[in-house]
């Protein structure tokens, strides 16, 4: 299915690049014979640039803006130094990035303003003023990336392009940017037709005001423009500045007046100005632009009302422009549906309460009162008020987002099984609720986000009603890593027996932080610390020994000993190995250049992110070898740090072992329009450079330059340690179904284990293989099958979700979204009995809530399935039964 937006990427090229440049070099070769034109027969030359050639641009903006940057004057000096090789490609400081359309938009009111009083009768100074453009753009293009020097920023006709060309009738593509490098906001080079409205949908009010002042203030500015010399009144320059300033101001007045006035949103009025000031141009433009064009051409004198004729037009084509931006931006609500409802910032504390409706939460840290959607988890109801919260899976598996609740505790949704074992687990079981999956269902609720959940004191007492060691032979439990296999087995033993001696070892310098938050590391400017799910201090408090940075050396099977590195051994009666994995690095010519990375670590995410910014060498091109969940995820950190960034994924689509065909094809085409390229079928052969990474090779020969490597291409689990004791192993350290190796004392869980079937490396089957371990070591009785498998896509942007499995049962039913669906695409399998046996969801944020209810064994109810059916094809074809 085509999109809505393709962008230039997805268009292909027009024409060949050599017809292109010829153009260039001639359009400036037109433009400096004017110049000297000009300057021989300054009144002539002067009547041809003002009342010919600057009249025709506004034309060619709306029709095919990208007509004109192809063949600018300007765009060709920004765009040489990057074509020749000679750009520092230096990205543009955020300030000056944020301030660039006002800084655009003030020089293009300055200089037409001064117009009259120099450009338009010293011949001198529209040369100097050409000359002085073109060696502004030259040197922005010799210092900054792509276009940011120059075209996409600091460029006075800039904001007119992106105001008349919102919606081109006739798309040329960018032939200048062979891949996008990532320069600029909304690039309208990239995507013509969504940049004007995707402005305005913006979530920072600070870059929609410019653009609303330029087109609010434009007609009025225009007419007072031309009013000076015509209308007898206005002949003396204060008159004149006081008339353009008056004029700004009514039309600015006239804006706010429809929009407090009117029920349109503010994008359509800024559309409607920007065409309107485009009519208004031309009823003044026109008429000396026939009558230059007579001159040489004087057939045309003899042509009746061609003047009337021309702006009749130019308002028909206007008409057409706003009709197209209109549907253009019904696309873009249809597609990016998180944009339809503005964040809810109301202060309900000023409302009557007999005038409030529904659940609220008041939050004490920021004193701010928010509605909440009973729908909605307490995350989403913080985010949709402006509240900063972290978060990690958004499914409850992870503990990233605990917070303390004051008062209504009855008021929420009873916790889940995943939630329970979460809090249980970061010793948080009646101290907090999981923001991502607790939901206010009724009432009022009270927050704390400043709390610290691990300082209060429980509601309900977690000390067990017996110590479960005593009834073993366990004294002492020593268990090799901290992540979450390591550390759900260390506090759930604790949980069983308060006797129990349990020692924890592990190489990394952190207590347990969330792996899944990784990537925030890279491109957000914050610390491991604030990715830690349970500090030191929680270890300490559950009188559990964490031996940090501290590596296992050897068993000593026949003394039950745990020989460390550093000469000290730990006895045990039972010894858990969750080792882990480790990321897999191809065996590939370079691999050990600098700028060549894994993703697996938090000391990754800071290595990546410290090489990125590194003062001697300023990164611009990125590469993640690998489409899966933690190379897409990877991707979008690194572009986040505004590097060109593309995946190289050996299979036909990202994401292939999660997600069906069209999927991925909405994943890809997502990342597409982020700005991330994806390259499918794509094979590295080698890496080069001398001192650093600086290309790859394909296995097709073909090369792509790139100043950073991540691999993120799978793991292999950690077994040294096991193999080094004469256990069993195979590709991982092999287990039975409680997690025991061929030695009956030690225990494996985790990535470093093999079960039989074989388990996937995911963060909710690690917790489930320790809880099963530890309470088979401590003789519970408590079962703990395996759980259907969640994943789910770190982003915020898009929704990817997978659960369970997609074998579809004799008599179960699959339900599948009709093909013409652009915005979600759903697939779900259901056995016999009507249990949600596997979906794949990916669509906009937030499209898996409505499963969500109906995870678990419980069948969904039979009108719930006859709806998700009826939503899939209306017509009811899509139910399945084989």
């Amino acid at each position: 299915m085509k999109p809505s937006f393709p962008n230039y990427l997805e268009r292909g090229r027009q024409g060949p690049a050599a017809l292109w440049w010829a153009l260039r070099v001639l359009t400036l070769a037109c433009l400096a014979g004017l110049l000297a034109f000009a300057v021989r027969e300054p009144e002539q030359g002067l009547r041809v640039f003002w009342t010919v050639v600057v009249p025709m641009l506004p034309l060619v903006f709306v029709l095919a803006p990208g007509l004109w940057r192809q063949v600018c004057p300007m765009a060709f000096a920004n765009q040489l130094p990057r074509t020749l090789g000679l750009s520092l490609a230096r990205r543009l400081p955020l300030a000056s990035k944020n301030a660039s359309y006002l800084i655009a938009a003030t020089l293009f009111f300055t200089l037409v303003s001064l117009r009259p009083l120099s450009f338009s009768v010293h011949a001198g100074w529209l040369v100097a003023l050409i000359c002085l453009v073109l060696i502004l753009a030259f040197v922005g293009g010799l210092v900054f990336a792509g276009r940011s020097g120059w075209c996409g920023t600091f460029c006075p006709l800039a904001p007119l392009q992106r105001s008349y060309g919102m919606a081109p009738i006739v798309l040329v593509n960018n032939g200048y940017c062979d891949t996008c490098l990532g320069c600029q906001k909304n690039c309208y080079d990239f995507n013509p037709r969504a940049a004007f409205v995707a402005d305005y949908h913006d979530d920072d009010p600070a870059h929609i005001a410019p653009r609303r002042f330029f087109n609010g203030a434009l007609p009025g500015f225009i007419i007072g423009f031309f009013l000076y010399g015509r209308w007898p009144l206005i002949d003396t320059i204060p008159l004149y500045f006081l008339t353009l300033f008056s004029g700004m101001a009514l039309s600015l007045g006239l804006y706010v007046m429809v929009q407090t006035y009117t029920r349109l949103a503010e994008v359509h009025i800024s559309a409607a100005f920007a065409q309107v000031a485009l009519v208004i141009f031309y009823l003044f433009a026109a008429e000396p632009l026939v009558q230059t064009l007579s001159l040489y051409a004087p057939w045309l004198a003899g042509l009746p009302l061609l003047d009337e004729a021309l702006c009749a037009l130019v308002a028909l084509v206007a008409l057409g422009a706003f009709l197209r931006h209109m549907r253009a931006n019904n696309l873009f609500l249809a597609e990016e549906p998180d944009q339809q409802a503005p964040p809810l910032r109301v202060d309900l504390d000023k409302i009557p309460p007999a005038a409030r409706q529904g659940p609220e939460i008041l939050e004490l840290a920021s004193g701010q009162t928010l509605s909440s959607d009973p729908a909605k988890s307490l995350l989403e109801s913080f985010e949709d008020g402006g509240v900063k919260l972290d978060f990690g899976c958004r499914m409850g598996l992870c503990g990233a987002d605990p917070v303390v609740i004051v008062e209504g505790q009855d008021n929420l949704s009873e916790p889940s099984a995943e939630e329970r074992a979460s809090l249980q687990r970061l010793g948080l079981e009646g101290k907090a609720r999981l923001a991502c999956v607790c939901k206010v269902k009724t009432g009022r609720v009270v927050v704390d986000l400043s709390a610290d959940p691990t300082a209060r004191v429980a509601r309900q007492d977690p000390v067990p009603a017996e110590d479960r060691a005593l009834n073993t032979d366990i004294r002492s439990v020593v268990i090799v890593g901290n992540g979450a296999a390591g550390t759900t087995m260390a506090t759930e033993l604790r949980r069983l027996s308060p006797s129990v001696r349990i020692d924890v070892v592990t190489q990394e310098t952190h207590a347990f932080y969330n792996r899944m938050g990784l990537a925030r590391l890279v491109h957000q400017p914050i610390g491991v610390e604030e990715l830690y799910l349970l500090k030191a201090k929680g270890f300490v408090d559950a009188d559990i020994r964490l031996h940090r940075n501290t590596a296992a050396h050897a068993i000593d099977r026949g003394r039950q000993r745990l020989q460390l590195s550093t000469g000290e051994a730990l006895s045990y009666d039972r010894l858990i190995l969750a080792t882990g994995a480790s990321a897999v690095v191809p065996d590939v010519p370079g691999v050990d250049l600098p700028g060549v990375f894994v993703m697996r670590t938090a000391a990754d995410a800071e290595a990546i992110r410290s090489y990125a910014q590194s003062l001697d060498f300023q990164s611009r091109q990125a590469l993640v070898v690998g489409g899966g969940v933690l190379g897409v995820e990877t991707a979008d950190a690194l572009s986040r740090l505004s590097l060109k960034t593309t995946i190289l994924e050996r299979s036909d689509r990202p994401m292939q072992r999660e997600l069906d065909a069209r999927g991925s094809e909405i994943l890809q085409t997502f990342l597409t329009r982020t700005g991330i390229r994806v390259r499918t079928d794509s094979r590295l052969q080698s890496i080069r450079g001398r001192e650093r990474m600086q290309a790859v090779t394909l296995d097709t020969g073909e090369t792509l330059s790139a100043d950073i490597l991540v691999f993120c291409v799978g793991v292999k689990p950690n077994t040294e340690l096991a193999e080094k004791a004469g256990l069993t192993v195979n590709r991982g350290i092999v287990v039975d179904d409680v997690l025991r190796t061929s030695d009956p004392l030690i225990f494996a869980i985790g990535d470093a284990a093999e079960t039989t079937p074989r388990a996937p490396a995911l963060w909710p089957i690690s917790m489930q293989q320790a809880l099963t371990a530890a309470h088979h070591l401590m003789a519970s009785g408590a079962s703990h099958p395996t759980s259907p498998v969640f994943l789910k896509l770190k982003h915020n942007g898009i929704c990817v979700f997978r659960y369970g499995v997609m074998a579809l049962d004799t008599g179960g039913v699959e339900i599948v979204s009709a093909p013409e669906e652009t915005r979600t695409h759903r697939r779900l399998v259901l056995d016999p009995d009507n249990r949600l046996k596997g979906a794949i969801i990916v669509g906009p944020p937030g499209a898996e809530r409505f499963i969500l209810p109906y995870l678990g064994d419980e069948p969904v109810p039979a009108d719930v399935v006859e709806s998700w059916q009826a939503e899939a094809n209306p017509s009811g074809a899509l139910g399945a039964t084989p």
